[in-house]
């Protein structure tokens, strides 16, 4: 995952691949102002969600922060 922040958002995006090469990326945007890091624990619990959506068992996260 990365995450970035500008004068019009902040957004990041990140990518979940399944064990059965299911791959799918996901590029949110927060109408709100954040820090880098924030964007990135944002888009975290995001991914937690969609995690526990598709019932994975196992999750390796991985960030440059």
């Amino acid at each position: 995952m990365d995450g970035s922040v500008s004068i019009e958002g902040s957004g990041t995006q990140f990518i979940t691949a399944s064990l059965e090469q299911y791959i799918y990326e996901h590029a949110p945007k927060f109408m709100f102002k954040a820090s880098n890091n924030e964007v990135q624990y944002g888009v975290f619990l995001a991914g937690v969600e969609i995690w526990d959506f598709l019932r994975a068992k196992h999750v390796n996260v991985f960030s440059n922060s």
